[in-house]
């Protein structure tokens, strides 16, 4: 049977399909149920164009007419008949259309109400998409409401019973109230009774991370909006007011962790990273960094600040339990190693300086695996010392004419030999030499260093 027209209303026998049918699917060998794409429906039996046969036995006549249907030569040709066991063909209908009306309102854009099929089809099968995959307006959301916390009503024992309760990560339920206001105060209690009364939950250092998170990802998608509409060419503003306003946001994101704006802090100095260090203590912080890294543009300052306060805390990704199994690390030194590739040549000195801190502070405290290992995630460390080294040797900056890097350069190059050094008196299997690595760091060896290089490749082969 030749397949169906493109254009126009579709048809099946004659009769137009309802605009909830996904079409003609009695056509198909196996078809989809209307409204419920993807959904397959047992095929349906092509029946003959001639007339039914009426040779049926006057038993099997009498019991469809018994349950209330017709016989098979007396039922109307058009759409199919869906045969249920309790349901009949118009029930089954009915709420297959009141199912569709549900899920596809009018006055709302798909890409509100069904994104994530929306995105679905975006990423598989684009020529699917009825409506361009992007929002008609942005959120526009002050300050204050962002920041707005108003009261949580719970659901009491008995009284709540036959309701639903639903959780809140800002305003969690306490699971034992033991406030002090219940306990006898003596005379020297009072301010710090009123003090551990007054501290709310939210303000745990925990909890207060992962509400920073979740806003942080309520951002991300605000700048994914906004991406779209410049791909799609809808946008709702001028591109060059999107563009700030795109930035606005990323450098906002940057500015709620309270980075130190130098690579290298001093010791015992008032900025750190404290911070920051709750966020990536909780993997779905660090994967959370790990995807925004890839949205600033190129030279970004935020970009390089954080790719410092992410090399100087190597220690923290990669000791203990992480130095073994970290995807969420792994992916956060990728991202940093491509976000080094785009830096400018202050900022990438300044890399270089921050994960000479980082390796040198770990190392000490033995939190840093050996950079011969053949681990991921240490993998993922190396390709990011690797990049800072290439861009280093691009941009012409080298340890004879740069101090800081001279220095940096030196703290890196002492503890690849250590760790080389001891990988070949072990002779381990579980040992190799980065490649990488050890072309970058022939751009800016001396003749010694060179030399130390070319025995350690001798020695582990």
């Amino acid at each position: 049977m030749p397949p169906p027209p493109s254009g126009g209303p579709q048809k099946y026998r004659g009769e137009a399909l309802p605009e909830w049918a996904d079409g003609p699917t009695a056509l198909a060998a196996s078809m989809d149920v209307p409204g419920m794409p993807g959904v397959r429906a047992a095929p349906t039996p092509m029946m003959p164009s001639g007339p039914m046969p009426t040779n049926q036995p006057r038993q099997f006549q009498q019991r469809e007419r018994q349950q209330g249907r017709r016989p098979r030569e007396q039922r109307p040709r058009g759409r199919p008949h869906y045969n249920g066991l309790y349901m009949a063909n118009d029930e089954i209908e009915g709420i297959l259309r009141i199912q569709w009306s549900a899920t596809h309102p009018h006055d709302r854009p798909a890409y509100e109400h069904d994104y994530f099929y929306q995105s679905w089809l975006r990423r598989n099968n684009p020529s699917k998409l009825k409506e361009p995959f992007c929002p008609e307006s942005l959120r526009e959301l002050a300050s204050h409401e962002k920041e707005a916390r108003g009261p949580v009503t719970f659901v009491p024992g008995l009284a709540g019973l036959g309701k639903v309760p639903f959780g809140n990560i800002r305003s969690p339920k306490p699971l034992l109230d033991v406030s002090s206001s219940n306990a006898p105060k003596t005379d020297g209690d009072d301010d710090a009774g009123e003090e551990g009364t007054q501290r709310r939950l939210e303000q745990e250092p925990l909890l207060a991370a992962r509400i920073m998170i979740e806003d942080s990802m309520c951002l991300l998608l605000d700048v994914d909006d906004i991406d779209r509409q410049l791909e799609e060419g809808r946008p709702s503003e001028s591109d060059e007011d999107l563009k700030k306003r795109r930035m606005f946001l990323l450098d906002g994101l940057v500015s709620t962790l309270r980075l130190p704006s130098v690579p290298v802090l001093a010791v015992g100095g008032a900025e750190h990273d404290g911070v920051f260090q709750r966020i990536v203590t909780l993997p779905k912080g660090r994967t959370l960094l790990a995807s925004a890294l890839p949205r600033f543009p190129l030279g970004s300052a935020a970009a390089a600040t954080l790719v410092w306060a992410i090399l100087r805390n190597v220690g923290m990704l990669l000791g203990g339990k992480n130095a073994t199994n970290n995807p969420s690390a792994e992916a956060l030194f990728r991202a940093a190693a491509d976000s080094v590739q785009l830096m400018n040549a202050v900022a990438v000195e300044g890399t270089l300086g921050a994960v000479a801190t980082g390796m040198n502070i770990a190392d000490a405290k033995q939190q840093l695996a050996p950079l011969v290992s053949r681990n991921s995630t240490t993998g993922a460390l190396v390709a990011a010392l690797s990049a800072a080294l290439e861009r280093a040797h691009l941009l012409e900056i080298s340890p004879s004419t740069h101090k800081a890097f001279g220095a940096a350069f030196g703290i890196v190059f002492s503890i690849f030999d250590r760790h080389a050094t001891n990988a070949a008196q072990r002779g381990g299997s579980d040992s190799a030499l980065p490649r990488d690595l050890l072309r970058a760091l022939m751009h800016h060896c001396n003749d010694a260093q060179k030399q130390r290089l070319k025995s350690h490749i001798s020695a582990l082969g």
